[in-house]
């Protein structure tokens, strides 16, 4: 194993652990373990762009594919728009938003 996966592993781990800081949510259909990040977005607001109202991080163990902006997926029991994607080592950090009207809204 090359010194990149172990940290990868260590990585998902440690942040990954339920007693730390993840909890499992349901996404799409199977229960995973995620970090919701509800801070971040909660006193921001974007007009004219899309814009997020929640940032979660999700092992890449989890995903078959890599995801992409413009995707969607379900999130407990709201179907979520991904924003915006960002992978570090074994994590993609996803931003989370909604849609209407073909554009995305942050509601608060």
């Amino acid at each position: 194993m090359s010194l990149k996966e172990q940290m990868e592993k260590d990585v998902v781990n440690v942040f990954f652990n339920d007693k730390e800081f993840a909890e499992e949510k349901l996404v799409n259909g199977k229960l995973v373990l995620v970090i919701e990040d509800k801070d971040t977005f909660a006193n921001c607001q974007q007009q004219g762009v899309a814009s997020s109202d929640l940032l979660v991080f999700i092992s890449v163990a989890f995903f078959e594919k890599a995801p992409v902006a413009g995707d969607s997926l379900m999130y407990g029991e709201q179907k979520k728009h991904i924003i915006d994607v960002c992978r570090m080592g074994g994590i993609y950090q996803l931003s989370l938003g909604r849609k209407v009207a073909g554009r995305n809204v942050n509601y608060q």
